[in-house]
This record gives structure tokens, C-alpha cells and sequence, in this order.
């Protein structure tokens, strides 16, 4: 097992993040100027709930992105939430936004690892819960699993979830991207 550890992402970690990501979601699924315009959703009072997995060499190995409480109402994410059929207030919502693991390391607990992390720091911001969107066609329903394994229950289902966006899908292989997503919540 290699010997890894996580940190708080870094602005100077936004290139190697979009190399991960280009790799498993498809070519530009994320850029270094989304994740520099997102930045001020991640970070608040010198906390981030968006954490690196780097290998002892701080070779980047996975990430997960997450939105801080509050901060993300605006973006396009937001927009296509199901917020009507929550019991809380968006406001006190945190978002899961992306978060990726490398395959050599899959099935050691980093994912787990890095979304208890962050879901500890959304708690002591006062966030109330965390929505995420699901990809429903991930190899194996592994998002889903992942996500039902950390407590997280359907809150419904988003044909087309990622529709608008630019990049070519690994999966479905096709741009733009046809996959729906099952949007998900975790009340903390």
C-alpha cells in the first residue's frame, strides 16, 4: 500500500486536478479557470472542505470539491437541485461536487476518508446537510454505492443531468454529455 496522506487543495493543485480529472470524467469535465472562479466556494475563514490526496513524493492521486455552506446557491448545480423536496434550508447546505480516487488505490477508504474530512468541516461552518448529484451511469453504480455507504439518501432523479456542460463523456461518449444524475442529501 503507498504510503498517502490529505491537505487542503491549493490553487497551485488546480492543474494537476484537471490532469485527474480529464483522465476519468472526459477532457475538460473540469479547467483551471472554473476551479479559480470557484475557489471562494471552497475556502471560508481559512477553512476548505476540498481535499488532495497526494502519495509521499505529493504526487496528486485524488481530489474531492466541495462547495462550503451558502456559497453555492448560484451556481448552475444549484439550479437544478430539487430543493423543493428538501426538509431544510438551502442555506445551511454544503455541495459535493466532484471527487475522484485513483484506480491503485481504490477500495482503501481514501474516498471515505476525504468526504468524512470534508463533512467535518462543513459542520463546524454550521452546515445542516450535503447535496451531491450521483452519476447514475458510473461503472458499477460506484458513485451511488460510495455515496449510500456514507449515509447519503435519493432525493430524485435528473435526466440529462449534465447536458449543458462542454466536455466529451468517457462514458457515455458523447457531447454534449447525456448522463442523468441522482441528486442526493445528507442531513449532519
Amino acid at each position: 500500500m503507498k504510503s498517502c496522506r490529505l491537505r487542503p487543495i491549493l490553487p497551485s493543485d488546480f492543474k494537476a486536478i484537471c490532469k485527474l480529472s480529464d483522465a476519468a470524467f472526459g477532457d475538460n469535465y473540469i479547467t483551471p479557470d472554473e476551479l479559480k472562479r470557484q475557489w471562494p466556494l471552497m475556502t471560508q475563514e481559512n477553512q476548505s472542505a476540498s481535499f488532495l490526496l497526494t502519495d509521499s513524493d505529493e504526487e496528486p492521486l485524488g481530489f474531492r470539491i466541495t462547495f462550503l455552506p451558502g456559497t453555492w446557491l448560484e451556481e448552475k448545480e444549484a439550479k437544478k437541485c430539487l430543493v423543493n423536496r428538501w426538509s431544510i434550508s438551502p442555506e445551511g447546505v454544503g455541495y459535493f461536487k466532484t471527487a475522484f480516487v485513483d484506480r491503485s488505490l481504490r477500495g482503501q477508504g481514501w474516498g471515505r476518508k476525504m468526504a468524512e474530512k470534508a463533512i467535518e468541516v462543513i459542520q463546524s461552518l454550521g452546515g445542516t446537510a450535503i447535496v451531491t448529484h450521483s452519476w447514475n451511469e458510473s461503472p458499477g453504480d460506484s458513485s451511488g454505492k460510495y455515496l449510500r455507504a456514507l449515509g447519503f439518501q435519493q432525493v430524485g432523479k435528473i435526466p440529462g443531468f449534465w447536458g449543458e456542460a462542454t466536455y466529451a463523456c468517457v462514458e457515455c461518449n458523447t457531447k454534449p454529455c447525456t448522463c442523468s444524475a441522482t441528486e442526493m442529501i445528507l442531513e449532519i
